[in-house]
């Protein structure tokens, strides 16, 4: 009975994904694309309570993958999107400077380091049929952690674009941390 119970609880968790057979994926606006940010993206009404201005909402989701309960679990076919959210994701107008459109290229970028995190972690961990939701909810929530932490550090280092010096330091560590991460998923 637990057997059939636990092959349950895995078969609900993979139906909550759905299936584009890559193993990531960025969708901007809709798109599945992996370019950069325009202020037109950016939806969102601006909260006028905020002393921001613009914010940037980010989403990771996975996509289904199936299996017959005698094969291995294809991790191969594990999608890992990334959502811009651009209902949540708004700028103040007459604030939308290229300086500050690179700051929250920044926060969409921060995502893309999770997702390859993700992915990379995924490919070397022990995964099984009996450790498989544990095992990729564990790897999502201590990455997504990780990464929720970085963009805080981002914002207060560079002083959410002010800080130019700041802000140029993170540039340069988020191109050269996803190239790191994209060859550790090749």
């Amino acid at each position: 009975m637990q057997s059939k119970k636990n092959f349950l609880l895995v078969m609900f968790f993979l139906l909550l994904f759905y299936f584009y057979g890559n193993a990531q994926e960025i969708i901007i606006n809709g798109d599945k694309t992996e370019r950069l940010l325009t202020w037109d993206d950016f939806k969102g009404r601006a909260d006028k309570s905020s002393s921001y201005y613009a914010e940037t909402h980010w989403e990771l989701s996975f996509g289904k993958i199936s299996f017959r309960s005698d094969q291995e679990i294809p991790l191969k076919d594990l999608v890992l999107t990334l959502h811009f959210n651009e209902k949540k994701s708004w700028v103040i107008k007459g604030k939308e400077t290229p300086e500050l459109l690179k700051h929250e290229q920044g926060h969409f970028d921060i995502g893309r380091l999770c997702q390859l995190e993700i992915l990379a972690t995924i490919k070397t961990t022990k995964i099984t049929k009996e450790n498989f939701i544990s095992s990729i909810q564990q790897i999502f929530d201590t990455t997504l952690n990780k990464y929720h932490k970085m963009g805080i550090r981002y914002d207060t280092e560079s002083n959410h674009s002010i800080n130019k010096e700041k802000q140029e330091v993170w540039n340069t560590f988020l191109a050269d941390e996803k190239k790191r991460l994209l060859k550790l998923n090749e």
